[in-house]
């Protein structure tokens, strides 16, 4: 993930692994900016969604059970801090929507807790 990343999510391992996650939410992303009607809705422009870039990093750790894979959703922007987490924020919200309805609800796992951004 890169230095200037925020995270706006972390997911358990779904039914994408990374790399198809990263592409889902690119497509998800450009189907947003160009939906006229969801961007009003939302009170963002297509310039602020098109001046995101999620970054997927995928974690792994080692349970006596299990392995856990853990999706690790980060944004880069370019806007004003306070105004570009407030955009990430909402565009990742509709962003996800859009990826679970295009590849299922089991595309990423469930949301997880994240210690990394406490204080954000």
């Amino acid at each position: 993930m890169a230095e200037d990343s925020n995270v706006v999510g972390r997911y358990g391992q779904g039914a994408l692994p990374g790399r198809a996650v990263q592409q889902a939410i690119e497509e998800a992303q450009q189907e947003l900016a160009s939906d006229a009607a969801a961007l009003s809705e939302l009170g963002i422009t297509e310039e602020q969604v098109r001046g995101l870039r999620f970054e997927v990093e995928e974690q792994s750790g080692i349970d006596p059970a299990t392995i856990l894979i853990t999706i690790l959703v980060g944004v880069v922007t370019n806007i004003g801090t306070d105004v570009g987490t407030h955009v990430a924020k909402k565009t990742w919200s509709a962003v996800l929507d859009r990826l679970r309805k295009r590849n299922g609800e089991d595309a990423l796992g469930d949301e997880e807790p994240n210690s990394d951004d406490a204080g954000s």
